[in-house]
């Protein structure tokens, strides 16, 4: 990966359709390449890309920070600020908008604080830079503003999109150093074309679910608990399948693909979101509104709104321009949707609000949950993950009023927090139940030989993509190191990225035997697993359900330390803890040598899931009862 010795250009590509637009731009301006130029590629997958047709490069992991828990911490110092009590007015109909906005503000701080501090390091570097490339993004072409719902699932998206580039500029213009963005590939006619059959296609679908829920509402009898929700409809397919008498309004219109004619019919399913009942008559009070948000907007930029410093630069004129796409472009959609949310529960009736999340960029999760609450319905989610409730969590901000939990050990965790019990009642997890079947069948003879086959599984969940890379290479060279081990890397299914994830993984372990599966059921590969490493995350849980010795490792910093937090306890039940390639190389080769090891973790795992979650088969029986009281206590209450 060489570097070329003249850095009067950098070129710095950070999509993997830059690498195309990077060849184009040299071979149209051949100046730059007399002048000599630096390419910097970001993200490994476009390192593997210009590796592949032999360009040389230089790689971008060089310049991150090395203290991102740093960049996490300001971001929500920063947004903790904006959703102080000074911001009592940014609010409508019961909804803090400060609090709705306030995963948006600051992922998008953070992620701005990211790009900044890399190319701030790139050009300290490299002090001889004069021009700096920075080519924009390939995917802002395709985004219309006036789209709500891209509006409710990422408020800024559009300037996440244009991100990179505000960063080069702001950063470009504090070193003095010239800022090129080459223009971007014109829109196709065939784009233009798509844009307007979607146009099309959304007019049809208005028209056809129209005729549907009329159709619905025609022939089958209301039902109860009525429940309206926004989630997956494999999360909701187990409880619907034992309420015959429930009736389900699904939020997620295209779940409905997912359910199939039979449950459309036997859950009367009806399809609606924010749009689906007139809100004419509060135009003159979200016009007063959002009058007043811009003239508040318009006083606080002029005094009050701080200066957004870090390090040696400030990124307060980007922050401006993202509040400015708030209180102009995305708020008067947010106070139509909160009208709408009124006017939905006011139609529907629900007697309960069903929810994936309620801790999410996603802005109609806390609208659903938070106009609930004012109308008396209760607002459920359930646990679907892992939740880090240590410090610089976010466990205060689920905006549902009930949060069903997995077990004794989160109830307590949220309890620690000065939460009431009451509101996180104990579940157990659906999804889980099935398990407890598949561990007795599948169960399989702890094996007793020398060698060892390991399971494992990774994602990413940074801006630095580097750190996946830094996971896998981390537990290849360890495996490398312990005699007779092999591996099966289980990635997520579907094709987004499969190729690169798969050319990534055949690169790292080539010299430790390796499988990988994508589309093969866990429960079968956990059966056949002698140990199994995993980074946070609720594998860790399958894997002690399959009662499998299990490493929990991470290499990012953050994630080492939710790691500390949450899974120390269950060390003294046999979990094993690896922060660096020393010890997981050293849990590993105990394990792999001693049978009768595996064998005794393996045993604790039982103890410790049967004391800290409610994983007994039986969460499904005690989600419906929840769903049933709570809609009981409601209907009695009105």
């Amino acid at each position: 990966m060489g570097t070329y010795e003249n850095e009067r250009n950098i070129l710095f590509i950070y999509e993997l359709g830059h690498v195309d637009v990077c060849v184009r731009f040299l071979s149209e301006h051949p100046e730059v390449r007399e002048e000599g130029y630096l390419l910097i590629a970001f993200g490994p997958e476009i390192e593997y890309a210009l590796t592949k047709k032999g360009i040389s490069f230089c790689s971008g992991r060089e310049y991150c920070s090395l203290d991102t828990g740093r960049l996490q911490l300001v971001s929500k110092e920063w947004t903790e600020k904006f959703d102080g009590p000074e911001r009592q007015w940014f609010q409508y109909r019961g909804v803090a908008l400060s609090r709705l906005f306030f995963f948006t503000i600051r992922h998008y701080t953070a992620y701005l604080l990211f790009y900044a501090t890399l190319l701030e390091n790139l050009l300290i570097r490299h002090p001889a830079a004069r021009r700096l490339v920075v080519f924009p993004s390939l995917q802002s072409p395709t985004i219309s503003p006036r789209n709500a719902a891209l509006v409710r699932r990422q408020p800024l998206l559009r300037h996440y999109l244009d991100a990179v580039v505000a960063c080069a500029r702001l950063i470009g213009a504090g070193r003095g150093v010239a800022v090129l963005v080459p223009q971007a590939p014109p829109r196709s006619k065939r784009r233009h074309l798509m844009r307007s059959l979607f146009v099309l296609e959304r007019t049809l679908l208005e028209l056809g679910i129209h005729l549907y829920n009329a159709g619905i509402a025609l022939f089958r009898l209301r039902g109860t608990p009525r429940i309206l929700a926004s989630d997956y409809w494999r999360n909701i397919e187990p409880i619907m399948s034992q309420l015959p008498q429930g009736e389900l309004m699904l939020f997620d219109r295209g779940e409905m693909l997912k359910a199939g004619l039979g449950n459309l019919w036997r859950s009367r399913i009806r399809l609606f979101n924010f749009s689906s009942f007139s809100i004419r008559d509060r135009e003159k009070d979200r016009a007063e509104a959002q009058r007043l948000f811009e003239e508040r907007w318009h006083s606080l930029l002029e005094d009050g709104l701080p200066e957004y410093s870090f390090d040696t630069f400030s990124i307060r004129p980007l922050i401006v321009e993202a509040f400015e796409e708030l209180f102009t472009r995305v708020v008067p959609q947010t106070l139509r949707d909160i009208d709408g949310a009124y006017a939905l529960y006011r139609v529907l009736t629900p007697e309960v609000v069903f929810l994936r999340a309620s801790a999410s960029l996603q802005t109609h999760f806390h609208i659903l949950a938070t106009v609930a609450r004012a109308c008396g319905i209760p607002s459920l989610e359930l646990q679907h993950g892992l939740e880090y409730l240590g410090p610089d969590s976010y466990g205060t901000r689920h905006s549902a009023e009930y949060f069903a939990v997995y077990g004794q050990v989160v109830q307590d965790e949220f309890a620690a927090l000065g939460l009431p019990r009451d509101k996180f009642p104990i579940i157990g997890s659906p999804r889980f139940d099935a398990y407890k079947k598949e561990v007795s069948v599948l169960h399989r003879t702890p094996h007793t030989g020398k060698s060892i086959s390991v399971l494992c599984v990774g994602s990413v969940s940074t801006q630095n993509e580097y750190d996946l890379e830094d996971y896998y290479a981390t537990i290849a060279r360890a495996l490398e190191k312990v005699p007779n081990s092999s591996v099966v890397i289980k990635l997520r299914p579907g094709p987004a990225r499969e190729s690169y994830y798969r050319e990534m993984i055949e690169t790292l372990f080539a010299r430790v035997p390796h499988t990988i599966a994508q589309y093969e059921p866990l429960p079968e590969l956990l059966a056949s697993a002698d140990v199994v490493v995993s980074y946070f995350s609720t594998f860790v849980l399958e894997a002690l359900q399959f009662g499998k010795p299990t490493i929990v490792f991470s290499v990012e910093s953050f994630e080492k330390e939710m790691n500390r937090f949450h899974f120390t306890r269950y060390v003294e039940e046999g979990l094993l803890l690896a922060f660096t390639q020393e010890e997981l190389e050293k849990a590993l080769r105990s394990l792999s040598s001693d049978s009768a090891l595996r064998a005794r973790v393996a045993e604790r795992a039982e103890r410790v899931l049967a004391r800290l979650y409610s994983f007994d088969g039986r969460a499904s029986e005690r989600m419906i009862e929840l769903i049933k009281r709570l809609a009981r206590e409601q209907h009695e209450t009105h």
